[in-house]
């Protein structure tokens, strides 16, 4: 019966050993990819002018993606008969009888 409490308490706090470490683990993977928390303004237009300047000479910003836009459908959810115009099933129930 004590072992028992004993083995419970001292699986929980291997758990919670692991736990502990798998958290500063992923905490220490985030902070690179966070990077400094806070910026000054001077250092926010810093980066804009270099990014400005790496697309004028062609490069990081340089491959701009030209997407085609689909051509505009009609809306399906309106039903317009003889000029009248519904936009709710109940419109459209009266305009239909």
């Amino acid at each position: 019966m004590q072992e028992d409490r004993e083995k419970k308490k001292a699986d929980q706090a291997e758990r919670k050993k692991d736990l502990q470490r798998l958290a500063d683990e992923e905490m220490e993977a985030i902070k690179p990819a966070l990077g400094a928390s806070k910026l000054t303004r001077a250092e926010i237009d810093a980066r804009m002018r270099d990014a400005e300047a790496a697309s004028h000479r062609g490069g990081v910003g340089s491959n701009v993606v030209v997407v085609d836009e689909l051509p505009l459908e009609e809306n399906v959810n309106r039903l317009s008969v003889d000029g009248l115009e519904a936009r709710s099933v109940d419109q459209a129930i009266k305009i239909l009888r």
